[in-house]
């Protein structure tokens, strides 16, 4: 009688080694793709948020004529029964209603003008609470949009263009579309006259080729040169670019222990007006580093000095004063960034910024960031 054997069917473990090896080679090749659309994904929305806050303003610039300030805006105050507190908002504020934010907004009128509430606020009741901040404020690429300066308050990924010059949060300086909606009796002085906003009208350098909004990332308060503030005592406002290069430890490229500032988060208060939160200067390329009078939390929230940065590849999304959107790569001319800024005549001095107009010294980039420099270039 004649048997048959059967062999089982099966993997050898060689067999079953390369598989696996095959496997993990393809999940290595696919998931830096998978990342990649991802971001992609990110970026498109994070230009879409910023495209719907350009909109907000142009919707804003027709009801009432101009581009809504910085801070000390006069036309908040008066709504809120004059209250001292309503000129340390936002630029943010008068847009909600012009951004399906009406609700909001009515909230604050009452919770300031009405209820004396004060903007630094940020209880769970309070109408700057992070649960009540509009989700067009946010780039979803930056993970720290979930921090604040003032506990349970809410971040801010798009700031407004002061133009190009280093210069303090309440310096009524007017080289980009967001200023002071005060205009300063004097230079420096801090005493304020006549309302004050950019009308259409007033940058004649053209709407399609003068920036609105930029990004800026959240800080963490850390000494990483990404989210981190450089500074010290010493930061002055004429202070060029490459000052900011001077605190940062080589050895390790981030800021030295005795270089940097904590205590502010950047970008860390979406409705208050401070240069710290709500605003960026084309002093210096994107993503360059953020520096600051770094010896006291105060100094910090009026002498920062915010440049456009993301987290994206290699540049930043851009709104124009006319709407449209764009991508400006970090590569952009940016000038000469150890050359202090003059004032007309070329000389330096500790107040010379004061009194600089005129095509800017930063390149295509500062020449984005002014709304009558009167310079002639390509967009990037």
């Amino acid at each position: 009688m004649q048997t048959s054997k059967t062999e089982a069917a099966g993997f050898t473990l060689v067999e079953l080694l390369v598989v696996i090896a095959i496997i993990g080679t393809l999940v290595g090749l696919l998931l830096p793709a998978v990342q990649a659309a991802r971001e992609a994904a990110r970026r498109s929305s994070c230009m879409n948020n910023i495209k719907q806050l350009a909109l907000a303003v142009h919707n804003h610039m027709e009801a009432k004529r101009s581009i809504p300030p910085v801070r000390q805006n006069t036309g908040l105050q008066n709504a809120m029964n004059g209250s001292a507190q309503a000129m340390a908002l936002s630029y943010v504020v008068p847009l909600l209603p012009f951004a399906e934010e009406n609700t909001l907004y009515q909230s604050i009128v009452t919770f300031i003008g009405t209820n004396n509430g004060q903007a630094f606020q940020t209880a769970v009741n309070d109408p700057f609470h992070i649960s009540k901040r509009p989700q067009a404020v946010v780039c979803p690429s930056d993970a720290k949009t979930i921090l604040s300066t003032y506990g349970t308050g809410g971040s801010i990924s798009y700031r407004m263009n002061r133009g190009d010059v280093n210069m303090r949060s309440n310096m009524g300086l007017q080289r980009g579309p967001g200023i002071l909606g005060q205009v300063e009796t004097s230079i420096g002085s801090q005493t304020y006259g006549a309302a004050c906003a950019v009308k259409p009208k007033d940058i004649t350098d053209g709407l399609s080729k003068t920036m609105l909004l930029a990004e800026a990332v959240v800080g963490d308060q850390s000494s990483g040169v990404k989210g981190g503030l450089g500074g010290d005592n010493s930061f002055v406002d004429n202070k060029p670019p490459s000052g900011c290069l001077s605190y940062i430890d080589t050895a390790t490229g981030a800021f030295r222990a005795s270089g940097f500032a904590t205590g502010v988060t950047t970008g860390g208060a979406w409705h208050l007006g401070n240069m710290v939160y709500t605003q960026f200067i084309a002093y210096a390329p994107p993503n360059w580093p953020a520096c600051a009078r770094a010896n006291s939390n105060s100094n910090v929230e009026s002498w920062a000095y915010i440049p456009a940065s993301s987290y994206h590849q290699s540049g930043v999304n851009v709104a124009m004063c006319d709407g449209s959107v764009r991508f400006v790569a970090d590569m952009v001319d940016a000038g000469d960034t150890t050359r202090t800024q003059p004032n007309d005549s070329g000389s330096v001095s500790s107040t010379s910024y004061m009194s600089y107009t005129g095509r800017s010294i930063r390149g295509v980039w500062g020449a984005m960031a002014t709304i009558k420099g009167g310079e002639t270039f390509d967009l990037p």
